[in-house]
């Protein structure tokens, strides 16, 4: 399972959809969601963060996100991933 799909799966869960890159705002918007979820529900999409001045930012999460915008079958096929622990792992995005 690559990164980009476990990423579009996460967004699926919790409703944010499409990554749409084209705003600051939004950038800033997908960083702060994925560092928050690792943060407070231990789950661990494998995305290391550093403090700037907006807070928590990761390089290898912003190309992530696109090359989910500009690869749109990326995001369609990760709607399907299945995790392991799968219902935990729903349970944990669903309560965040």
């Amino acid at each position: 399972m690559s990164a980009e799909r476990a990423l579009c799966r996460v967004f699926e869960v919790l409703k944010v959809g499409k990554p749409n890159m084209s705003e600051f705002d939004n950038r800033l918007k997908y960083q702060k969601i994925i560092y928050l979820l690792q943060s407070f529900t231990g789950l661990s999409l494998g995305y290391g963060f550093k403090w700037y001045l907006k807070g928590p930012y990761s390089s290898p999460l912003a190309h992530s996100l696109y090359f989910i915008e500009g690869n749109p079958s990326i995001y369609t096929e990760g709607q399907d991933i299945v995790f392991k622990q799968n219902d935990e792992v729903i349970r944990k995005l669903q309560n965040f």
